[in-house]
Protein backbone atom coordinates (compact mmCIF):
# COMPACT_ATOMS: atom_id res chain seq x y z
CA UNK A 1 0.00 0.00 0.00
CA UNK A 2 3.01 2.44 1.08
CA UNK A 3 3.80 2.25 -2.59
CA UNK A 4 0.64 4.21 -3.52
CA UNK A 5 1.84 7.47 -1.70
CA UNK A 6 1.86 10.31 -3.64
CA UNK A 7 6.14 11.20 -2.92
CA UNK A 8 6.37 7.01 -4.20
CA UNK A 9 4.32 7.46 -6.62
CA UNK A 10 6.24 10.35 -8.52
CA UNK A 11 10.00 8.28 -7.52
CA UNK A 12 8.13 5.13 -9.86
CA UNK A 13 6.92 7.69 -12.35
CA UNK A 14 10.12 9.43 -12.83
CA UNK A 15 12.11 6.02 -12.20
CA UNK A 16 14.77 7.51 -9.37
CA UNK A 17 16.07 4.92 -7.48
CA UNK A 18 13.13 2.00 -7.95
CA UNK A 19 14.53 -1.45 -7.36
CA UNK A 20 12.90 -4.07 -9.97
CA UNK A 21 13.17 -7.15 -10.58
CA UNK A 22 11.78 -9.67 -13.84
CA UNK A 23 9.08 -11.47 -13.39
CA UNK A 24 7.46 -13.31 -16.65
CA UNK A 25 8.79 -10.89 -18.79
CA UNK A 26 8.20 -7.51 -17.00
CA UNK A 27 9.77 -5.34 -14.42
CA UNK A 28 8.07 -5.83 -10.97
CA UNK A 29 8.40 -3.17 -8.49
CA UNK A 30 10.66 -4.50 -5.45
CA UNK A 31 8.34 -3.43 -2.48
CA UNK A 32 11.45 -3.05 -0.32
CA UNK A 33 11.67 -0.06 -1.93
CA UNK A 34 8.87 1.24 0.36
CA UNK A 35 8.07 1.04 4.13
CA UNK A 36 6.10 -1.59 5.63
CA UNK A 37 2.50 -0.46 5.74
CA UNK A 38 2.31 -1.17 8.94
CA UNK A 39 4.09 1.87 9.68
CA UNK A 40 1.71 3.97 7.82
CA UNK A 41 -0.30 6.42 9.92
CA UNK A 42 -4.16 7.00 9.49
CA UNK A 43 -3.30 9.72 7.04
CA UNK A 44 -0.70 8.30 5.15
CA UNK A 45 -2.74 5.02 4.71
CA UNK A 46 -5.71 7.47 3.62
CA UNK A 47 -3.60 8.61 1.17
CA UNK A 48 -2.60 5.58 -0.47
CA UNK A 49 -5.85 3.88 -0.01
CA UNK A 50 -7.67 6.49 -2.08
CA UNK A 51 -4.51 6.16 -4.60
CA UNK A 52 -4.42 2.89 -4.87
CA UNK A 53 -8.57 2.72 -5.57
CA UNK A 54 -8.19 5.17 -8.57
CA UNK A 55 -4.93 3.29 -9.22
CA UNK A 56 -7.10 -0.05 -9.76
CA UNK A 57 -10.00 1.50 -11.35
CA UNK A 58 -8.01 2.39 -13.96
CA UNK A 59 -6.62 -0.83 -14.93
CA UNK A 60 -10.23 -2.58 -14.64
CA UNK A 61 -12.86 -3.21 -16.84
CA UNK A 62 -15.34 -0.05 -17.47
CA UNK A 63 -18.19 -0.47 -15.20
CA UNK A 64 -15.93 -2.70 -12.81
CA UNK A 65 -17.92 -2.96 -9.22
CA UNK A 66 -14.61 -3.96 -7.35
CA UNK A 67 -13.05 -0.11 -6.65
CA UNK A 68 -16.71 1.24 -5.76
CA UNK A 69 -17.32 -1.64 -3.51
CA UNK A 70 -13.65 -0.87 -1.63
CA UNK A 71 -14.58 2.44 -1.82
CA UNK A 72 -17.68 2.01 0.14
CA UNK A 73 -16.55 -0.72 2.41
CA UNK A 74 -14.18 1.82 3.33
CA UNK A 75 -16.17 4.51 3.75
CA UNK A 76 -19.02 2.40 5.92
CA UNK A 77 -16.00 1.28 8.43
CA UNK A 78 -14.58 5.47 8.54
CA UNK A 79 -18.36 6.61 10.02
CA UNK A 80 -17.66 4.56 12.54
CA UNK A 81 -17.31 7.01 15.49
CA UNK A 82 -14.40 4.85 16.96
CA UNK A 83 -12.50 4.17 13.48
CA UNK A 84 -9.70 6.75 13.62
CA UNK A 85 -8.48 5.78 17.25
CA UNK A 86 -8.82 1.84 15.96
CA UNK A 87 -8.03 1.87 12.41
CA UNK A 88 -5.45 -0.39 12.84
CA UNK A 89 -7.47 -3.10 13.33
CA UNK A 90 -8.87 -1.89 9.49
CA UNK A 91 -5.23 -1.97 8.68
CA UNK A 92 -4.25 -5.58 9.74
CA UNK A 93 -7.23 -6.92 8.54
CA UNK A 94 -6.54 -5.14 5.03
CA UNK A 95 -3.00 -6.67 5.48
CA UNK A 96 -4.56 -9.96 5.76
CA UNK A 97 -6.86 -9.90 3.33
CA UNK A 98 -4.07 -9.03 0.73
CA UNK A 99 -2.08 -11.62 2.05
CA UNK A 100 -4.67 -14.50 0.88
CA UNK A 101 -5.30 -12.41 -2.49
CA UNK A 102 -1.27 -13.12 -3.04
CA UNK A 103 -1.17 -16.35 -1.90
CA UNK A 104 -4.59 -17.39 -3.36
CA UNK A 105 -5.81 -15.53 -6.01
CA UNK A 106 -8.84 -16.92 -6.99
CA UNK A 107 -9.87 -17.79 -3.50
CA UNK A 108 -11.48 -14.98 -2.36
CA UNK A 109 -15.00 -16.12 -1.27
CA UNK A 110 -17.48 -12.68 -0.96
CA UNK A 111 -19.77 -13.12 2.27
CA UNK A 112 -17.37 -15.18 3.70
CA UNK A 113 -17.81 -14.82 7.52
CA UNK A 114 -13.85 -14.02 7.66
CA UNK A 115 -14.15 -11.13 5.38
Amino acid sequence: MSMFLVENIELIHLNQDVKTHKGLGIHVINMANFCNKKSLDYTLYLQAYHNFLKFIEACMLPGSLLPRAWDAHFLGMSQDPHFTAEWRIFLYMDIKMCQQLVNNPLALEMGSPLY
